[in-house]
């Protein structure tokens, strides 16, 4: 299965920064999220449409990989707090996110987020 890495870079207050979108490639695999378990050893991109506030887990981490959630639906999200937020926007559930989690500590675990819009 191919990862799709987003690379981050520090700032001068040594803040992280997604440096580049990523897109689609053909050899990433994509599904829908049934329920709120965001597999790292399933689909690179999974989407999911929200009809409640809906709080995430994040299971079998791996190192490097990347999976890109995309969301929409008007409701609140809570992410782990293994997850850190590096990104400048929030989710808005008026129109589609694209979350993009990056493993960067399989042994904790811990995860980089940013959403791109």
């Amino acid at each position: 299965m191919a990862t799709n890495p987003i690379y981050f870079e520090p700032d001068a207050a040594n803040n992280l920064h997604p440096i580049a979108p990523f897109s689609l490639s053909q050899s990433a695999s994509s599904s829908a999220l049934t329920g709120t378990e965001i597999s790292f050893l399933g689909a690179d991109y999974l989407t999911k449409t929200l009809n409640e506030d809906t709080t995430f887990t994040i299971t079998n981490p791996g190192l490097g990989k990347t999976v890109c959630l995309i969301l929409d639906g008007d409701y609140t999200i809570t992410m782990p707090s293994s997850v850190t937020d590096v990104g400048d926007l929030d989710y808005d559930g008026t129109i589609t996110n694209y979350i993009y989690l990056q493993c960067v500590d399989e042994s904790v675990p811990k995860y980089l987020m940013t959403v791109i819009r």
